[in-house]
C-alpha cells in the first residue's frame, strides 16, 4: 500500500508552446496564450533546421481583446529580443532567456514570438514559455 506524501510540491508552472512554419527568409510569427494569471520565467526557441545569419526572436505580451478586434503589437518582454547564432545551426539548435521584467499576463493574454534576421528555406521552429502562476 502506498500512503500519500505531503512532500510533493504544488504545480506552479506550466510550459506553453507555439510553432512557426518559417524562421528564415519569410519569417512567420508564432502565438500562444497564458493558461492562467502569471509571469514568464523563461522563454526559448528550438530550430528544426539550419540557417545563416543571426536569428533574432522578439517576444511580446498582448492583452486579450474582444472578438473581431485586431490584437495590436503588445509589450516587449524585457530581455527580448534574444538571438541565436548560425554557427553549427541544425535541427535541435536551441536558445533561451530569462526575462527581467514586463513579463506578466492574465489568463488568455497572448504571447507572440517573431523571428527575424535569418536566411533559410523551409525551416520551422518551436517556441516555448515557462509560465509561473501568480
Amino acid at each position: 500500500m502506498v500512503s500519500p506524501s505531503t512532500n510533493h510540491p504544488t504545480l506552479r508552472e506550466q510550459t506553453v508552446f507555439a510553432h512557426t512554419p518559417s524562421i528564415g527568409s519569410s519569417p512567420i510569427a508564432a502565438v500562444t496564450r497564458f493558461p492562467f494569471r502569471g509571469k514568464i520565467v523563461k522563454a526559448g526557441h528550438i530550430a528544426n533546421g539550419a540557417w545563416t545569419g543571426t536569428l533574432s526572436h522578439a517576444v511580446n505580451i498582448i492583452a486579450s481583446v474582444a472578438d473581431g478586434s485586431a490584437p495590436g503589437a503588445g509589450t516587449a518582454v524585457t530581455g527580448s529580443p534574444f538571438t541565436q547564432s548560425a554557427t553549427n545551426s541544425a535541427a535541435g539548435s536551441t536558445a533561451s532567456f530569462i526575462p527581467t521584467g514586463a513579463n506578466t499576463g492574465n489568463e488568455d493574454y497572448l504571447i507572440t514570438f517573431t523571428p527575424s534576421g535569418a536566411t533559410a528555406s523551409s525551416v520551422s521552429g518551436t517556441y516555448y514559455a515557462v509560465i509561473q502562476m501568480a
